[in-house]
């Protein structure tokens, strides 16, 4: 996301000439997948019988809340004091999931599945204990029932179809598939060490799969005139995003090495926060009139330095928020917003 808003920046791109847009928008996917994933395969790494419990559901909505909507809410009164054409109005139809301006439609669309995802476990649940008929059946009324009814609900009560969580469903429902399906490895100590590093080689090619479909890198590759997106990029990155986890978690530790490096273990923490604040420090930054390598300078040093500060203020603390319970849903989980 960084990479393409640098890139479409008049004040602070690092490369003249060339375009990284649509970067961001797999790097969304990315988050997208990433975070039903992580919240599917908590469900299903616990016993069964906890999804009969209240407080199960209950922590459930008090930890989403509390990860997304305080900072949330914080960046978007900073929004409306620095932008004239941004009021109270505005912040209220964001809250609400109706607007989603800027890169604040991810928010909407995110926080959109996390009201179904209890729907996908609870029936996902019943088909994984033997009960495929009943799973099934109520799996396609209530598919239908969210197709036809919660579609038309969607277009009444949006702004703009930025926000339609119903372009992206697929994609989030790739990556609760994910998640059911490595709970399930887990659960059945499924061993699968002979292909370990087969599982990473897949994993690198997802990576090297995504690098070309970015349209600049594919024509540079590939030869041909500019072209603004690839065909099916939704489809493709659901899939994509979904096999690179599971490579990733099954592989011999080749990515999970790097990524568990000191500095990428650090930015995960903080990724929600840099999300919200960079373009705010990126409008600033483009502005001053410093050479090109000092205006960088200001743009990561500032917004690391307000995602950390937000993250230990606001976001750590809540992240302790829970029901109190013999039982506590996804204790130390985190999951990041687009």
């Amino acid at each position: 996301m960084l990479a393409d808003h640098t890139a479409d920046s008049k004040g602070i791109q690092p490369w003249p000439g060339f375009d990284l847009d649509r970067a961001g928008l797999f790097g969304v996917l990315l988050f997208f997948v990433l975070s039903a994933f992580l919240l599917t395969y908590l469900f299903f790494i616990q016993p069964r019988e906890n999804l009969a419990h209240p407080a199960t559901w209950l922590n459930y909505v008090v930890r989403r809340i509390a990860r997304i909507v305080p900072l949330y809410a914080l960046v978007l009164v900073v929004m409306a004091w620095v932008e004239p054409d941004f009021g109270s109005a505005d912040v209220a139809n964001h809250l609400l999931l109706r607007d989603g301006q800027a890169h604040f439609w991810t928010i909407a669309v995110e926080v959109k599945y996390y009201f179904i995802l209890p729907v996908v476990v609870v029936l996902s649940r019943l088909v994984f204990d033997g009960y495929w008929k009943s799973g099934v059946g109520a799996s396609i009324a209530i598919a239908t029932i969210l197709y036809f009814i919660g579609g038309f609900l969607e277009t009444v009560w949006s702004m703009n179809e930025s926000v339609w969580l119903s372009d992206y469903l697929w994609v989030f429902l790739a990556g609760s598939g994910a998640g059911l399906l490595y709970a399930t490895m887990v659960r059945r100590s499924w061993t699968l060490d002979r292909y370990s590093t087969w599982f990473d080689v897949v994993a690198i090619a997802c990576l090297a799969a995504a690098l070309i479909r970015i349209p600049s890198v594919y024509v540079i590759i590939f030869g041909g005139e500019k072209i603004g997106k690839l065909p099916g990029d939704l489809g493709v990155f659901a899939a994509l995003w979904s096999i690179f986890l599971l490579c990733v978690l099954l592989g011999r530790g080749w990515i999970r090495r790097i990524l568990a490096t000191p500095l990428l273990r650090s930015l995960g923490l903080v990724s929600y926060s840099v999300y919200l604040w960079h373009p705010f420090v990126l409008d600033y930054a483009e502005t001053l009139a410093l050479p090109l390598a000092m205006r960088w300078a200001v743009f990561l040093g500032g917004t690391a330095a307000i995602a950390t500060a937000t993250y230990w203020l606001v976001e750590r603390p809540l992240s302790k928020l829970s029901i109190p319970s013999t039982f506590r849903f996804g204790k130390g989980a985190t999951s990041s917003a687009g």
